[in-house]
This record gives structure tokens, C-alpha cells and sequence, in this order.
């Protein structure tokens, strides 16, 4: 009798035990599932989040106003980042996800230590591009104020593609980016 009760405990600690083993194997597998899964949308911006106020001038009559208001948003934060030497991480998280898949995120720090920085003082819009209805090229000037004060102007040609209800940035720098087309 004493034996078969010391058995029966033996497999119910050996059960419990094995049990506890499975919930602990199956958190290792599904936590880090879990945190990957969501750390795609750690970057997105929050709904009430301040968009920086950039001062736009519209060089064509025929500009009334943005594609769309997320891409004016997303936009402008970018640029004023960019300008304004804001974390690295911050701006390296609108660029598109296939550059952030492709580019180590040290070179492309290194890239964003030499770009200008300055306070920007508006950005001429010639035009939109629609090349697809989730791509756009912005031909641009960014004038700004630069080290000693004085007006500089920086021509671009951006452009900025909608993944997944979310506007990105389109980096293309040959020289700095070679294999990214």
C-alpha cells in the first residue's frame, strides 16, 4: 500500500513536472515569435503623434494639394529629421523595407553623419509623380540655413512608396548605396 502510493506520487511529480517543462519549451518558442512579430511595427508612428509643420511652396498651378495626407505627414517628419540630426533609428525606420533589409544600419549612419543638417526654411514641391498608385516622385528643392547662416539649396528627386497602409522613403544614392536600385 505505502509503495503504491509512493509510485502513484512519483508519476504525479514526474507528470507535473514534465508538464512544467512543456509550458516553459512552448513560451521559449511563442514569446520570441511573439516579439518579432510586433517589433515590425514598432516604427509606425502614433495616431496623435505631432507631424513637424514644414513650410511647402508649390511651384506648379496645378499642385492644390498632397496625394495623401499620411504621405504629407510622413514626409515632413522625415525631412525635418533628417535636418535636424534626430536619431539615427528614427529615420533608418521610414526608409523602405527592402533597404532596411538590405543596408547595415552603422554604414547607413555614417551616411546621415554627412548629410547636411540646418534649420530648413521651406521645401519647393515643382510637382507629384504618380508612377504607380503606391509610388511617388517628388521632384524638390530644400532651401535651408546652413553652418554660417547662410541660404542653401539642396535639389532632390524623392520618392516614397505605401507598404502595407504605411508611406516609406525611397532611398537612392548610387554612390553611397551601389546595389540598391
Amino acid at each position: 500500500m505505502i509503495r503504491d502510493f509512493v509510485k502513484d506520487m512519483n508519476r504525479k511529480i514526474y507528470l507535473k513536472s514534465l508538464y512544467k517543462k512543456s509550458i516553459l519549451i512552448l513560451m521559449a518558442v511563442i514569446f520570441p515569435v511573439l516579439i518579432s512579430g510586433c517589433a515590425r511595427f514598432a516604427h509606425l508612428p502614433e495616431k496623435d503623434a505631432p507631424v513637424a509643420q514644414l513650410d511647402f511652396v508649390y511651384l506648379s498651378p496645378e499642385i492644390e494639394e498632397w496625394p495623401d495626407k499620411k504621405l504629407r505627414n510622413t514626409f515632413s517628419d522625415y525631412w525635418y529629421k533628417r535636418f535636424t540630426g534626430k536619431p539615427s533609428e528614427e529615420i533608418f525606420n521610414v526608409e523602405a523595407p527592402h533597404f532596411q533589409e538590405m543596408v547595415n544600419f552603422s554604414r547607413y549612419d555614417a551616411y546621415l553623419n554627412n548629410f547636411p543638417k540646418g534649420e530648413i526654411l521651406r521645401i519647393e514641391i515643382a510637382y507629384f509623380i504618380p508612377v504607380t498608385e503606391y509610388l511617388y516622385e517628388i521632384p524638390m528643392t530644400i532651401v535651408f540655413q546652413g553652418p554660417r547662416g547662410q541660404e542653401q539649396k539642396m535639389s532632390v528627386r524623392d520618392r516614397w512608396v505605401m507598404v502595407e497602409e504605411q508611406w516609406y522613403h525611397v532611398l537612392r544614392d548610387p554612390l553611397a548605396f551601389p546595389k540598391i536600385g
